[in-house]
């Protein structure tokens, strides 16, 4: 008998440990690198700015809750079905210059095929520049115009 308790006991810890180190799955992957440097005593742009590339349109909020965390509301919409039906996912580009891209940015964010709007946070204070561009096959086919923001 008390074998088998110590045999539970073993097999329930067992169970625990093996159990906690499975990987959680989704569609989003954070993939970034953080910024280069932090631009010192930024001349304030906009809010909100919304740029349209061919009906694929992205908007860049930073409302007053997310400014306190350092974040923004990244939300893009009217993707042409064509670029749709062939994405396999998103990918938000951020960058201090102006039109970045996944070769150029300092940060990135990749987003599955069913997400549009994404909140990102922990972002470097400053000028920065945003795209979402449609992913296939590993790369960027097609962007958003570049929008920019003044993160506070």
């Amino acid at each position: 008998m008390k074998k088998n308790f110590l045999f539970l006991g073993y097999l329930t810890l067992a169970i625990m440990l093996i159990g906690a180190g499975c990987v959680q799955t989704s569609d989003n992957k954070v993939q970034s690198k953080p910024a280069e440097e932090q631009t010192q005593n930024p001349t304030r742009i906009t809010d909100a700015v919304e740029q349209k590339s061919g009906g694929f349109t992205l908007s860049v909020e930073q409302p007053d809750e997310l400014g306190k965390k350092k974040a923004v509301y990244v939300k893009f919409f009217n993707v042409p079905e064509d670029l749709k039906k062939n994405a396999e996912g998103y990918r938000i580009v951020m960058g201090k210059n102006a039109n970045p891209t996944q070769e150029n940015a300092t940060y990135w964010y990749q987003l599955g095929k069913t997400h549009e709007d994404k909140i990102l946070t922990g972002l470097p204070s400053g000028i920065r520049h945003f795209r979402v561009c449609v992913m296939e096959n590993n790369q960027c086919v097609a962007y958003t115009n570049n929008t920019e923001i003044n993160l506070r």
